[in-house]
């Protein structure tokens, strides 16, 4: 094997392909001429791998953080070690994360995966949506246990690296430690259990018979006195011996899961923690239980490169076409095909074609404010009330549905509305950056709490560049004042390298981290081998399902007994 073709084998490797997908691209490139079998490649492979190690899975990895680091200086990173210095818990974001955090942190999906290293140490990805309802990374977690302390240190470095910017929602699975380390450190964020959770739990406790019942608890929304109603009768009706401890339990967290309770809840529409396995099934690919930290690191950075280049793809789409009206409000569907992205323009569309299942019944005016009842042509009964203040460019309009607060999509009777009067541009109340093609366009951000104490010029080194990101945000749309805004900070930045005086005889912040990680320590020994809840293996029985017949050895037939079975074995 040549130097070159070694540097060649050394490269894909770093790029995540597995050894078969590299022999196949040589033998593509050179046919008959590689000069070394598929043995050399795993034996040269395994020696490279190992030897990125030398110094120990856990230094390599802080050092390739650290590294990160500093060719970052958004890249923020911290850890924790045990009493005996092994590697305890690790977090990490890059600047592009927590850039995306500002535009699409509203909507957090925080879950763990399994089985992804030679530790057992849980993968703890922060997700969301972006503009195009792809999923995006926020930050990352390796962590050595499920305890509420680790969970609590996960979420205020999470905090810590975001600048205190608190979600609005968040979106876990149903682990008691998770759900009361976010009831503690983000008591103001709306929380909800995934509904594919609550699902395979209630096939496990409850019987088919009953199932779409205790599944219309989940989905269909109602008040909160008729949702104690329909569960004071199911219980009373279905609750037996074996299922009374965990219909307790959900009657507990009915909080959390039920659409009576969430109804008016900001979750973009998400009700699983579907984001997350989205990217889980990307790390899954070419992954083994035997994946050293260095190279989960490695692999996660490939699969996260590639969900950014098909969210660039998607944006070139978006700025240069858009899509075919198809409604019958042309005006004003050609107006929302230039504000969303294509697919929120396809929610939004939805909503277009079903204006035609409702009428204005009653129309009240008040000063700037009108009023309207609307009335469902399909459904005898429904009716919803929407109320539109005309004052030009700040408009407002409102609608009792509450669907635009729910989801950030404007609904059916709006858009009945605005077309009732006649607007065909579409106003600025009803649309959410984060769904349009500009999500990206300013990133202004607000301290508004804080969890840990800085030094004064950090403090200082911190407000001033929160004011300047929404300074930077407010004149970047116009010419002249950019203009004049560069030219005050050049001239600023040129008079303070000139003065002889220094500003501060403090040490320079930290530039990873926002100035709040702290310098990483010098060594760290690899962790131990950690025993987690741990993914479930295998399929979920239902409450009905008989068990599996046991095969004879040699008829390989259900019910036989091999003492008194006539047929020879094959």
């Amino acid at each position: 094997m040549k130097d070159y073709q070694k540097l060649e084998i050394m490269m894909y490797e770093s790029k995540g392909f597995r050894k078969n997908k590299i022999m196949d691209i040589f033998e593509c490139t050179l046919g008959d001429k590689v000069g070394f079998i598929k043995k050399d490649i795993y034996n040269f492979s395994s020696k490279y791998k190992r030897s990125r190690i030398e110094d120990g899975d856990a230094n390599a990895t802080l050092a390739v953080l650290k590294d990160r680091r500093d060719k970052d200086p958004e890249f923020f990173f911290d850890y924790q070690v045990d009493s005996e210095g092994r590697l305890k818990n690790l977090f990490w974001c890059d600047g592009q994360s927590r850039m995306d955090y500002q535009s699409f942190g509203d909507v957090v999906v925080f879950d763990s995966t399994y089985r992804m290293n030679r530790y057992k140490m849980p993968f703890v990805p922060f997700v969301g949506l972006n503009h195009h309802r792809q999923t995006t990374v926020f930050a990352c977690g390796i962590v050595s246990d499920e305890t509420v302390e680790t969970y609590n240190w996960l979420l205020c470095t999470f905090l810590r690296a975001m600048c205190q910017k608190k979600p609005k929602s968040i979106i876990t699975d149903s682990d008691n430690a998770r759900i009361k380390a976010i009831r503690q450190t983000l008591p103001g964020t709306d929380h909800r259990v995934c509904s594919w959770h609550i699902e395979k739990n209630m096939k496990k406790h409850l019987h088919f018979s009953y199932l779409e019942l205790f599944r219309s608890f989940i989905y269909e929304v109602c008040s909160c006195s008729v949702f104690e109603s329909k569960w004071s009768s199911f219980v009373q009706k279905y609750q037996t011996n074996r299922n009374k401890e965990w219909l307790n339990r959900m009657y507990k967290k009915r909080r959390l899961w039920a659409a009576a309770f969430l109804c008016d809840k900001y979750f973009m529409g998400m009700r699983t923690n579907q984001r997350s396995e989205s990217l889980n099934s990307r790390l899954h690919v070419h992954l083994d239980g035997f994946m050293s930290l260095f190279d989960l690191l490695q692999h996660y950075e490939v699969c996260v490169s590639d969900m950014r280049r098909r969210e660039s793809e998607l944006d070139t789409i978006a700025s240069q076409s858009w899509p075919v009206t198809v409604t019958n409000s042309r005006e004003i569907e050609k107006a929302v095909a230039h504000i969303f992205t294509f697919a929120n323009f396809k929610l939004v569309q939805e909503q277009l074609h079903m204006v035609s299942t409702f009428d204005i019944g009653e129309v009240t005016l008040d000063g700037n404010c009108t009023r309207y009842r609307l009335i469902s042509n399909v459904i005898p009964g429904r009716e919803f009330y929407v109320e539109y203040t005309c004052l030009g460019s700040n408009s407002d309009i409102k609608c009792s549905c509450r669907k635009i607060q729910r989801d950030g999509i404007p609904c059916k009777h709006i858009f009945l509305v605005l077309s009732q009067a006649g607007v065909t541009e579409m106003p600025k109340c009803c649309v959410l950056q984060r769904m349009s093609k500009n999500a990206k366009a300013g990133l202004p951000s607000v301290r508004k709490s804080d969890l840990h104490v800085w030094t004064k010029r950090q403090s200082r080194y911190h407000e001033l560049r929160s004011l300047g990101s929404e300074l930077f945000d407010l004149v970047s749309g116009s010419d002249d004042r950019f203009a004049e805004v560069k030219d005050y900070l050049v001239g600023e930045i040129k008079r303070q390298k000139s003065s002889s005086k220094p500003a501060n005889d403090a040490p320079a912040p930290d530039r990873g981290g926002s100035g709040s990680a702290p310098e990483p320590r010098a060594h760290a020994l690899d962790p131990n081998v950690v025993v987690t809840k741990g993914a479930p293996k295998g399929r979920i029985k239902s409450f009905d399902e008989p068990p599996k017949p046991r095969l004879c050895s040699r008829c390989r037939q259900p019910g036989h007994d091999i003492r008194t079975c006539p047929d020879e074995p094959n």
